[in-house]
């Protein structure tokens, strides 16, 4: 009789033990780095939502293993519960400082949930990766002189550059322009004239920065505000149609700044000013 009354429990207890693994097939983990690339030396930050585990949060760990591409070694980061998310779904987020003499190039990303009594696998899903780069110059501070402009002002900008290296940076192109995007070319259609259109503006040639120091270029004349909508046609090769209201309605635009190497062949920092009306 006892035997008899012990099989159940004996029973409950070999499915407890293949459960995990009926399981693992019902989990589903999605999510991705928080960016599609990292500068050396910064933390690269991953996230992931699963779904489908039974039992309580506090039972599974998850990790993000980390895979230079082609490359042996990984590295496990174990990942930090989120707070404040869906019923059903635990999120997960890692940070893992990329060391300053890592390669550059492709860094593959798998998470990896774990029973946190068992240690076995649940789950493993590869996210999208991420590609570790190494920058030399960033810009620290981009800042026009005020918000509102008139057809015609002036525009003045101050800007901040970093050397984030140990050498010096020399020989360095600091641009300010209209709608300038420097991956399309700065030609006009069929001709070998700059597009004038981009109002293309040198702050500083040949600009050298101390290793691991700041150049300020101080507030200087960059341009002159005008109607950029509906110019893009002619200065990108797409964009809305040309405006033709005798006094145009104001408009919300953004300039941009682009630092280069002396040959103007590397672009090694791009960014756009706070918006102007």
């Amino acid at each position: 009789m006892l035997k008899l009354q012990c099989f159940p429990l004996l029973l409950s207890y070999l499915v407890l033990l293949v459960f995990p693994a009926r399981v693992a097939g019902a989990v589903s983990i999605e999510g991705a780095p928080a960016d599609t690339g990292f500068n050396v030396g910064s933390t690269a930050v991953s996230r992931a939502a699963v779904k489908g585990l039974a039992g309580d949060a506090g039972g599974f760990t998850a990790f993000a293993d980390i895979q230079y591409a082609g490359g042996a070694s990984v590295t496990s980061v174990e990942m930090d519960r989120r707070a404040g998310v869906r019923a059903g779904e635990i999120q997960y987020e890692a940070g893992w400082p990329i060391p300053a003499d890592a390669p550059t190039g492709l860094f593959n990303v798998t998470v990896r949930v774990e029973g946190r009594s068992t240690r076995k696998t649940v789950a493993t899903h590869r996210l999208r990766g991420f590609v570790a780069y190494r920058k030399l110059v960033r810009i620290t501070r981009f800042k026009l002189d005020k918000t509102f402009y008139s057809v015609g002002d002036p525009i003045q900008c101050e800007v901040v550059l970093e050397n984030l290296t140990d050498q010096p940076m020399k020989g360095l192109r600091v641009e300010f322009s209209n709608a300038n995007y420097p991956w399309i070319s700065l030609f006009s259609a069929g001709k070998e004239t700059e597009n004038p259109e981009l109002a293309l503006r040198v702050l500083k040639d040949g600009l050298s920065i101390s290793p691991e120091s700041e150049a300020v270029i101080p507030m200087m004349s960059a341009g002159t505000a005008t109607i950029l909508q509906g110019t893009q046609v002619a200065v990108l090769g797409a964009g809305g149609p040309a405006r033709h209201e005798r006094v145009p309605p104001p408009e919300v635009d953004q300039y941009t700044l682009a630092v280069w190497n002396a040959e103007r062949t590397v672009l090694y920092d791009m960014q756009f000013s706070p918006q102007a009306i």
